[in-house]
């Protein structure tokens, strides 16, 4: 829409020549679109029959770019690798061009704003710690989007009535993630004390004694034992290197 419009022709130019854009607003099987230009709040799903909004939400949880990463960490003495890092610079800049924050189907679900911002920054630490340079350009584009996450989740948690799940642990693991990678300030700093404190609370209140989760679901059990390790991960570490600016 007009208030974002600017900002996203501007990260269009930057995307490679040869690279094939992606829609991110799709259901690839029944054809169906969202809008981008849609606010979150206004987006209706699940009314249509045959129309799934979990493949673009699936897709926009960026899985994919971890096995880039990795990808690109095991083949780090290959002129090949050099093809990862860029699919991973365009992919990132293509989605938060045509997803600007707020609005789409790919901002409705905090669960998963938090596990997309997760795996990026995830794909983002596997690069630099096999030492790929990013510019500073790109760097600036991440860090802001880093905070659009975000003032995202911490705006729509998924803390209804004090009844809370997987869906609100996510959101406190991808604060800890948003925090641990841009530089304090009292709004960065607030995340990552809010983000300790809930996973804390999180432990007591979502895990048995035995260690079982409280949903009862083995599936979910694996779910939010790797959103506890990662967490965990995050606030004991505060990579300098890793740090970006907002």
């Amino acid at each position: 829409n007009s208030s974002n419009r600017k900002y996203s022709d501007k990260l269009n130019k930057k995307l490679d020549k040869n690279y094939i854009r992606i829609d991110w607003q799709v259901d690839i099987k029944s054809g169906y679109r969202w809008s981008e230009s849609t606010h979150y709040k206004f987006i209706k799903f699940g009314h249509l029959k045959g129309v799934d909004v979990k493949i673009p939400w699936e897709l926009s949880r960026m899985h994919h770019l971890v096995s880039l990463a990795i990808h690109y960490s095991k083949n780090s003495n290959s002129k090949k690798i050099n093809k990862s890092k860029i699919e991973f610079q365009n992919q990132v800049i293509d989605f938060i061009a045509n997803n600007p924050p707020g609005f789409g189907v790919n901002w409705v679900c905090s669960m998963d704003v938090s596990i997309r911002i997760s795996n990026i920054l995830l794909a983002y630490d596997i690069f630099k710690s096999s030492k790929c340079d990013f510019s500073n350009d790109f760097k600036s584009v991440l860090a802001k989007s880093i905070y659009d996450h975000g003032k995202h989740i911490m705006n729509n948690l998924e803390f209804n009535n004090g009844v809370r799940g997987n869906h609100y642990f996510s959101n406190i693991i991808g604060l800890l993630f948003c925090s641990n990678h841009l530089k304090f300030n009292e709004t960065i700093q607030a995340w990552f004390v809010f983000g300790v404190s809930e996973l804390i609370n999180e432990f007591e209140f979502q895990f048995h004694v035995d260690g079982s989760n409280f949903e009862g679901s083995t599936l979910y059990h694996r779910l939010v034992t790797e959103f506890a390790i990662w967490g965990t991960v995050m606030a004991l570490e505060k990579p300098e290197e890793m740090l970006l600016n907002a």
